[in-house]
């Protein structure tokens, strides 16, 4: 009978947290013959009380069609490798939410076995389960405009100037970078702090409930036309950058006998201002 692998005490085990991501290390027992190891992830709860996914299934994880899996992977490991000796062999499992535990399952059999013959390990989970960080700093998710032109045009350079609305989407809330840490931004905060570079003027500034969403009623603004934010802007330490808003103006059309104007803000996080 071809000897089956055997896991040192304690391992497999989940280690540091990455971004939407975790690493799971393994180690074989000293003696123990090497090693095809196979793992699959899931959400906490797919598998309640002393359920388990068979080995099977977590062998042929590339090939399933089971939604449930998050992630999956599999190695050959030595237990007289100076991997398995040292650090052991570490597997990063990605593609996971934010704020979700996940029980990641392993099965190992020897390379030498049949793997449809009575070869694998039995299923261990490890415990606890993992979670992974959440480091991805806000990002700009939409930009709208609503403009309309206040002023005929300005006889140096021929754009007049225009009022109008701009709505702003971020993909998560709103903090700012202050000397003692990460605050959460406020429409007071907002509305004091955003500069607008002459002519351009302020009519009101609003943030949403959720702070992600900026809302900016603005007079006289023209082609490259600058607003910027002078705070470093994230969620919690995860930083995007400040943020830089540039007016575009583009070519009129006439539709229906009215003129619509197409022009827009050009916003970014930026390094530095």
């Amino acid at each position: 009978m071809i000897a089956k692998p055997v896991f040192q005490v304690g391992y497999p085990r989940g280690e540091a947290p990455g971004n939407r991501s975790a690493t799971v290390v393994t180690k074989l027992a000293s003696g123990s013959p090497d090693a095809l190891v196979y793992w699959a992830a899931y959400a906490k709860g797919v598998w309640t009380g002393n359920t388990m996914p068979t080995a099977d299934m977590i062998s042929q994880a590339a090939s399933s069609s089971d939604a449930r899996i998050r992630d999956f992977g599999n190695f050959s490991l030595s237990a007289g490798s100076a991997v398995n000796q040292g650090t052991g062999y570490i597997s990063t499992v990605r593609n996971l939410d934010v704020g979700v535990y996940y029980d990641v399952f392993f099965v190992a059999r020897n390379p030498l076995s049949d793997p449809g013959s009575d070869a694998w390990t039995d299923v261990m989970k490890i415990d606890p389960p993992i979670m992974p960080l959440d480091l991805e700093p806000p990002q700009i998710t939409n930009v709208a405009t609503q403009t309309w032109k206040s002023t005929a045009p300005d006889p140096v350079d021929g754009v007049g100037q225009y009022s109008g609305t701009v709505v702003i989407n971020f993909s998560k809330a709103l903090d700012y970078e202050t000397a003692n840490g990460f605050l959460n931004l406020t429409r007071t905060y907002l509305n004091n702090n955003l500069t607008f570079a002459s002519p351009l003027t302020k009519v009101d500034v609003a943030l949403s409930a959720g702070r992600n969403q900026i809302t900016i009623q603005y007079n006289k603004a023209m082609n490259n036309s600058v607003i910027t934010f002078p705070y470093r802007l994230s969620n919690g330490p995860n930083v995007a950058g400040y943020l830089r808003m540039q007016y575009v103006v583009k070519p009129s059309q006439e539709v229906n006998g009215e003129t619509i104007y197409y022009n827009d803000w050009d916003v970014k996080f930026v390094t530095s201002l």
